[in-house]
C-alpha cells in the first residue's frame, strides 16, 4: 500500500469518526439543546460527500484486485502469459 493510499484510508476513517460522533451527539436521547447552524451542517454534508468520493475512488483503483479476490476476474489468455523474449529465435 502506497503512501497516498494510506492517507486516503486515514482521511476516510477520520471523516467517518467525525460524522458518526456528530450524529451521535445530536441525535441521542439526551435532552441537550444541540444547535447545528448552517455552516456546521454544510461541513457535515461536505464530510459525507468526501467520504463517499473516497470510497468510490478507492473501489475504482482496486476494483480488479477485488474482482480477482472474489473469483470474478477474467482468466489470462495465452498471449498474456507468453513472454515476447521467449519467442525470439535470433
Amino acid at each position: 500500500m502506497g503512501s497516498g493510499d494510506r492517507w486516503l484510508a486515514v482521511g476516510a476513517a477520520v471523516a467517518f469518526e467525525f460524522v458518526s460522533g456528530a450524529a451521535g451527539a445530536s441525535w441521542s436521547g439526551n435532552s441537550q439543546l444541540a444547535y447545528v447552524d448552517p455552516g456546521t451542517g454544510s461541513f457535515i454534508l461536505q464530510a459525507l460527500v468526501a467520504a463517499l468520493a473516497g470510497i468510490v475512488v478507492t473501489l475504482n483503483i482496486y476494483w480488479s484486485k477485488i474482482k480477482g479476490f472474489m473469483g470474478f476476474g477474467s482468466k489470462p489468455t495465452d498471449a498474456e502469459n507468453s513472454n515476447s523474449f521467449d519467442s525470439a529465435d535470433d
